[in-house]
């Protein structure tokens, strides 16, 4: 459960005064936005967008196999901007994705070449011992 703002004597809730004067309510409070702000400039925008996520790895890793990544209502719900801010990011995960799936191959591969010399090891072993018998 979320904590509940602070109550006045009749159950309201307490108006404190900010630095600015302004009344701030207690459960009303707003954050201001953050820059950099996509103000339909493509430049910044593409700049922003191709800039490198981090730590997409362990995100790729999360990720569950043939899950979807967000709904039509979502997608319906975001700006242009926010639009080409996706693409580029998923773009990033399904590169990333490619890679560790390259290295999960090469991992496979090379644990099946052990089990193979292994098997031809055993079997090479199994024959002496029937032969030594």
């Amino acid at each position: 459960r979320g904590a509940r703002p602070p109550r006045g004597p009749q159950g309201s809730p307490i108006e404190k005064t900010g630095s600015d004067g302004t009344a701030d309510v207690g459960h009303s409070r707003r954050l201001p936005a953050h820059s950099p702000y996509y103000s339909c400039n493509p430049t910044l925008l593409v700049k922003l967008a191709k800039a490198p996520l981090s730590n997409l790895d362990s995100l790729v890793t999360s990720l569950v196999p043939g899950a979807e990544v967000t709904t039509d209502g979502l997608l319906m719900q975001l700006g242009d901007e926010e639009l080409v801010l996706f693409a580029y990011a998923m773009e990033q995960i399904a590169e990333t994705a490619s890679k560790l799936l390259v290295k999960e191959l090469e991992v496979r591969d090379e644990l099946r070449s052990t089990c193979m010399h292994r098997r031809e090891y055993l079997q090479l072993l199994d024959g002496a011992l029937s032969r030594g018998r």
